[in-house]
């Protein structure tokens, strides 16, 4: 937007007459430039979901119901993940996601998708599919429903399917007879790194990379989206899309982090992504702060009727 467009629409909220061109000097946005964000993020979604919701105007309208899934403390007593309620992980989430055009179900029978909303911080020794209560990458159905009393499983993870398991090799020959490594092992898979890991042509200092970010603990989002429509008439789970994000928990804290993630999450929310991506941001939420307006000089607007 240039600077002619983004001072008129200033002058329009703030009601002063548009016949001078206003400078202001008192906005100014609130960020911590010096603390950027690295997030991985990995994003699946079904080829017929995808020719639906991307068209040539933009992303579809979409609506959606929000339900409570798995919440992660992992090993260290994390005092920031204990400030956080659910409710806040979804309100940030649901400001973001309008960027794909995805906005609440105002009535509960109503709605496309039941968004599934896993969070915390990794530190899972345990076996992945013990853990979740998978028994089967094809059952299409995973131990979740919503007479759970919101404790949620992870439905069948499509974006990981059981032939390509990263635990089966994926570059980590020799490194299967700790616990650290079953740990790295079950958090590629649990944050969606088991794809980048065991695509092929993967250079030794990519795989060093992406292992050193599975070494330490990470806060973590992940979102499943089921066809709510389909839940209610079939009485069966149809995934949609899932999306994993995460970023390293050292140097921030989940208060923080939750903003980070979603922010950086947002343009792939519903998409199919090939590769493990790396997007870049800022730590923590953002405001944009008014301060009192200044009128540091006026210029005429020329009359386009003469």
């Amino acid at each position: 937007m240039n600077m002619r467009n983004c001072v008129n629409k200033t002058l329009n909220r703030f009601g002063v007459a548009a016949g001078c061109l206003v400078v202001l000097s008192a906005l100014s946005v609130t960020v911590d430039a010096k603390r950027k964000a690295r997030v991985y993020v990995d994003s699946y979604a079904t080829e017929e979901y995808v020719a639906k919701k991307d068209g040539a105007e933009g992303p579809v309208f979409e609506t959606y119901h929000f339900f409570k899934g798995r919440y992660f403390g992992g090993f260290i007593a994390d005092k920031s993940l204990d400030k956080v309620e659910f409710q806040d992980v979804v309100e940030t989430l649901a400001e973001f996601m309008q960027v794909r055009n995805y906005f609440p179900a105002r009535d509960r029978t109503d709605g496309d998708l039941l968004i599934v909303v896993h969070w915390g911080v990794t530190g899972v020794e345990e076996d992945w599919d013990e853990l979740m209560g998978i028994t089967s990458y094809d059952s299409g159905v995973g131990d979740f429903g919503p007479g759970d009393g919101g404790g949620g499983e992870f439905g069948p993870d499509a974006s990981a399917p059981a032939g390509a398991a990263f635990d089966s090799g994926g570059g980590f020959e020799g490194y299967n007879n700790d616990n650290s490594s079953r740990s790295v092992a079950s958090n590629a898979r649990l944050l969606g790194f088991s794809k980048a890991l065991n695509k092929r042509g993967l250079s030794p200092s990519e795989e060093y990379e992406l292992r050193m970010e599975l070494q330490d603990e990470r806060y973590f989002i992940i979102l499943m989206a089921y066809d709510w429509q389909h839940l209610q008439s079939e009485k069966e789970f149809k995934l949609q899309w899932s999306t994993r994000f995460s970023l390293n928990s050292i140097g921030t804290n989940f208060v923080e982090a939750h903003h980070t993630l979603s922010r950086a999450a947002m343009t792939h929310f519903g998409t199919n992504l090939e590769d493990l991506e790396s997007e870049r941001t800022f730590h923590g939420e953002g405001k944009i702060e008014h301060g009192e307006l200044e009128i540091i000089g006026t210029e005429e607007v020329p009359d386009r009727n003469k």
